[in-house]
């Protein structure tokens, strides 16, 4: 599993409350401009794969965190540990203990939504950036009442048998919008996770234990910091827009929509998404050298009144 043969990556686990270990990603200097990834729903760190060198080749600091039951992190059997409320004090309590300094939050997915909810909610003092990739929050998502509806905590039993190679092909193959993708590497690297039963459990508790519904209007308007979102043309699951027209509310965002992208946008659409990460996070670095990030930050939410 990734990052398994990548040369410059670390791979650590923290311990949470309770004993819950989570699997951390690290590359580049700890004394350089930091950024935070949270991959989404059913997905691991291998879903930054393109992402996390071209940021650490950049002179960033990258930690990507796998959530609990995803990745090789560990997957309790509660169903508590996956509501929305756990989710996003695993994220609080790993900013925190990385010290990761001022730094910038990249979200994919239900992972765009965990640092949404928690930026409006101003839980992050540290955080000067945010970045959303085919964001929950910001769009309805129309696929999810019937699978809620069709998931039962009863199917536990009967899940993890179905997720076979080929289910998850023609899952990623709804989840990607290019003819190029997904590869085989990339169908292997996503059904490695179904070797857990507990992942496929995991999955079913944050369908119904997090709140996907749209961030309210009120909310949106109240960021201040500045705001990357990312949306891909061919996304079938929220939608090819993503929720562009409510993104506008965000007085500082900056929208970008590639039309040939899908719900994974970031890994098939690479070169163009890291192009337009990097030059949004220019000014975190340049204030970060510079020490002067608190005032730049100030002068840039000024624009945004």
């Amino acid at each position: 599993m990734y990052p398994a043969g990548v040369a410059g990556l670390e791979t650590r686990f923290a311990t949470l409350e309770h004993g819950i270990r989570v699997r951390l990603i690290e590359g580049g200097q700890r004394r350089a401009p930091a950024v935070f990834l949270v991959h989404g729903w059913g997905g691991y760190s291998y879903s930054f794969a393109e992402m996390i060198p071209a940021l650490v080749h950049a002179g960033y600091r990258v930690v990507a965190l796998e959530l609990p039951g995803h990745g090789l992190s560990d997957k309790p059997a509660e169903e508590r540990w996956y509501s929305e409320e756990s989710l996003t004090r695993v994220v609080v309590q790993i900013v925190e203990r990385e010290r990761l300094g001022d730094f910038a939050y990249v979200g994919h997915s239900m992972g765009g939504l965990l640092g949404l909810r928690l930026a409006v909610n101003g839980a992050l003092p540290a955080l000067r950036r945010l970045v959303l990739i085919s964001s929950a929050g910001l769009a309805r998502i129309p696929v999810l009442p019937p699978i809620k509806a069709m998931s039962p905590r009863a199917v536990n039993r009967i899940v993890p048998a179905l997720l076979t190679r080929a289910v998850i092909a023609g899952v990623l193959r709804a989840a990607f919008g290019t003819k190029d993708r997904p590869t085989e590497h990339d169908i292997d690297q996503y059904w490695a996770l179904t070797q857990w039963d507990a992942y496929a459990w995991a999955c079913r508790a944050c369908l119904h234990h997090v709140d996907f519904s749209r961030v309210a209007a009120e909310e949106l308007r109240s960021l201040r910091l500045p705001v990357l979102i990312i949306t891909g043309g061919r996304d079938r699951v929220v939608g090819g827009k993503g929720g562009s027209k409510r993104a506008k509310l965000i007085p500082t965002a900056r929208l970008v929509h590639l039309r040939e992208g899908g719900h994974l946008v970031m890994q098939e659409c690479a070169l163009r998404t890291n192009a337009e990460i990097l030059a949004f996070l220019t000014g975190l670095r340049r204030s970060g050298e510079e020490g002067e990030f608190q005032a730049g930050n100030e002068r840039e939410r000024g624009k945004g009144k």
